[in-house]
C-alpha cells in the first residue's frame, strides 16, 4: 500500500495517480449546454460520463473512490491529512464541473436541497450526482411486473381489437344501406315505365311521408327527382311534405327541400286547412319520439326554439303575426304548446344549477383553507413558506389559485341560474350560455384541486423518494377521469347544442352539386 512506504515523496506520487487532477481540462468541450430539465438530462449524463471516463474520474461519482476519512464499519478511518486533502482536490474539480454544467435554475435547486441535508463544504460530487438523479433521473417507470405488463399490453391492443370486431358490422350496415338504395331506384324505374303517370302518386305517396316522419331524406333525394309531382304530394290532413317535415323536426329533409329554390316561395306562403303557415306548424310541440332524443328539459325547450327561430327566418315577415282559423299567431301557439315543458325545463336547469353549487362551494372552501395553511408550514422569523424553492410548491400554488378563481366563478355563474326569470327566450342562449361557463370552470378548478393535492403529497412524501410520483401521478388522473367520462359529456352537448354546427342546412348541409341540379330536373 502507498501508506506503507517510507519515503513521504514516493507516497504523495502514488496517491496523486490514485487522486488525480486534470484541472487543465475544458470540460465546457464534454458537455456542451446547461441541464436545466428533466428531458436534456440524458444527453448531459452521457456527456459528462465521457468527462468523467477519459480523465479517470468516474470512481468519485460511483463510490468507488470514497474520503479517505469517511466512516468505514462504524469506525473513523484515520489516515494521512495529505491523502485526504488530495481526495478532496480531486473531488472538488468533479463538483465544479457538474455544477458548472447547470442552469442558475437547477444550480440553485440543487444546492437547496443539499443544503437541507448538510452543510454545503461538506456536499461531494456523488451527493451532487445523486441528487441530479433524485431530480431528473427517474423518467423511466419501473419494470412492471408479467401479469401486469400483460394487462397494460391488452389495454393498448384493446382499440385495434375492438375495430377488427366493429369492422365487419360496419362494412356489413354500409352494404345493406347500398344495397337499399338500389332497390329503391329499381322500383322507381319500374313504377315509372310500368304505370300509368296519373296513378303513380297511389306508389310514391305513402313512402315518401313515411321516409320524412323517420328522417329518412335519402330517400326523398331519390323519389322527388323520379316523379315530378311529388313534391306536391298531400297526406291525409293535408299537409305537402315541408310542412310535414317541419311537424315532424325532420331537419335533414327541411335542409334537402330548402335547397330546391324553385319551390321557396310557395313554401313560404302556403297554410293548411286551418290556417296555419308554415311557421304555426314549427310552433307547435314536437312529437314525443324526437324530444326523447335530446336529453334533458331545457335542451329540448331550446332545440324547439331554434326550429320556430330558423323558420321564422324562413317565411315571409307578415307570416310571423298571421293569425290562422282559430285567431292565434305563431308565438301564441308555441307558447301554449310548449308552457309545460318550459317549466320541466326551468325544474332541469334549477335542480342541475343547485347541486353544482354545492360542490363549487366545497371547492372554495377547501382550496382556500389550503392557501392559507401551505404545505410544510411557513417559517418564523419571515413568514415565508418552507418550501418556497421547490418545484412542487409552485404547481401546488399556482394549482390552488387556479382552483380557487374557477371555483368562485363556477358559484357565481350556477347562482345567476338560480335567480333567473326563466322565460322561454332565455333557454335559447342565455340560460345554456351560463350552464356551459359554469360546469367548465367547474371542472377546471377540480382538476386544478386535484393537481394540489398531489403536489402537497408528493412534497411531503416524495422528496427522498421520487418513486412514490407515479402512483400519486395514477390516483391524480383517476378523479379527473371520472369527471370527464361523467360530466363532460353534458358540457358537449351544451356547446354543441348552443354554439356547434346548426342543424339546418342551408350553409352547413353538404349536397354535390349534381344532386341538387337532379333534384330540380325530371327524371329521363
Amino acid at each position: 500500500m502507498a501508506s506503507s512506504s517510507s519515503n513521504p515523496h514516493i507516497t504523495l506520487e502514488i496517491e496523486e495517480e490514485e487522486y488525480p487532477y486534470p484541472s487543465h481540462v475544458c470540460a465546457p468541450n464534454f458537455v456542451t449546454f446547461k441541464l436545466s430539465c428533466k428531458d436534456e438530462y440524458r444527453i448531459w449524463k452521457t456527456q459528462t460520463l465521457c468527462l468523467l471516463k477519459s480523465h479517470a474520474m468516474l470512481g468519485f461519482i460511483d463510490g468507488t473512490l470514497v474520503s479517505p476519512q469517511r466512516i468505514v464499519s462504524g469506525k473513523e478511518k484515520v489516515g494521512d491529512p495529505n491523502i485526504h486533502w488530495l481526495w478532496t482536490r480531486s473531488d472538488s474539480l468533479v463538483k465544479g464541473w457538474i455544477l458548472g454544467s447547470l442552469s442558475k435554475e437547477t444550480l440553485g435547486c440543487v444546492l437547496d436541497r443539499l443544503t437541507d441535508q448538510q452543510t454545503e463544504a461538506d456536499c461531494s460530487a456523488m451527493d451532487v450526482w445523486n441528487e441530479l438523479q433524485t431530480m431528473y433521473g427517474h423518467a423511466v417507470l419501473p419494470q412492471l411486473p408479467p401479469v401486469v405488463a400483460g394487462i397494460f399490453y391488452l389495454i393498448f391492443l384493446f382499440p385495434r381489437i375492438l375495430k377488427m370486431l366493429v369492422r365487419p358490422f360496419i362494412i356489413k350496415r354500409v352494404q345493406v344501406h347500398a344495397d337499399a338504395m338500389e332497390l329503391l331506384e329499381t322500383v322507381c324505374r319500374r313504377i315509372k315505365h310500368k304505370n300509368d303517370p296519373n296513378s303513380f302518386h297511389r306508389c310514391y305517396t305513402n313512402p315518401i311521408f313515411e321516409a320524412i316522419r323517420e328522417n329518412a331524406y335519402e330517400v326523398v333525394h331519390w323519389i322527388v327527382p323520379f316523379f315530378k309531382n311529388a313534391i306536391w304530394s298531400t297526406n291525409k290532413d293535408g299537409h305537402n311534405i315541408i310542412q310535414y317535415a317541419v311537424i315532424n323536426r325532420s331537419e335533414k329533409v327541411y335542409n334537402l327541400l330548402y335547397h330546391m329554390s324553385d319551390h321557396k316561395n310557395i313554401y313560404r306562403t302556403i297554410k293548411d286547412s286551418s290556417g296555419n303557415n308554415l311557421l304555426h306548424l314549427a310552433a307547435r310541440l314536437a312529437p314525443t319520439n324526437k324530444l326523447n332524443l335530446i336529453s334533458g328539459a331545457a335542451l329540448q325547450i331550446q332545440s324547439e326554439l331554434q326550429w320556430f327561430k330558423e323558420v321564422e327566418g324562413f317565411v315571409c315577415p307578415l307570416n310571423i303575426k298571421q293569425k290562422n282559423s282559430f285567431d292565434e299567431t305563431p308565438q301564441m301557439v308555441f307558447t301554449r304548446e310548449h308552457k309545460e315543458l318550459v317549466i320541466e325545463g326551468e325544474k332541469w336547469m334549477k335542480a342541475t344549477a343547485e347541486s353544482y353549487t354545492i360542490t363549487a362551494a366545497l371547492i372554495t372552501t377547501i382550496v382556500f383553507a389550503a392557501a392559507i395553511t401551505v404545505p410544510g408550514g411557513n417559517n418564523q422569523d419571515t413568514g415565508i413558506p418552507l418550501f418556497t424553492n421547490h418545484t412542487a410548491f409552485t404547481i401546488f400554488a399556482i394549482s390552488d389559485a387556479i382552483s380557487l378563481f374557477a371555483a368562485v366563478t363556477s358559484l357565481l355563474m350556477f347562482l345567476s341560474i338560480l335567480t333567473a326569470r326563466f322565460a322561454e327566450q332565455d333557454f335559447l342562449f342565455k340560460l345554456p350560455t351560463k350552464l356551459i361557463i359554469g360546469l367548465a370552470t367547474l371542472f377546471i378548478s377540480t382538476t386544478a384541486m386535484i393537481i394540489a393535492f398531489g403536489a402537497t403529497l408528493y412534497l411531503v412524501f416524495g422528496q427522498r423518494n421520487s418513486r412514490i410520483l407515479t402512483p400519486i401521478v395514477v390516483l391524480t388522473c383517476l378523479p379527473i377521469t371520472s369527471f370527464v367520462t361523467l360530466q363532460f359529456p353534458l358540457i358537449i352537448d351544451l356547446v354543441s347544442a348552443t354554439y356547434g354546427r346548426r342543424i339546418f342546412g342551408k350553409k352547413y348541409v353538404a349536397y354535390s352539386k349534381d344532386s341538387l341540379e337532379r333534384m330540380k330536373r325530371p327524371f329521363y
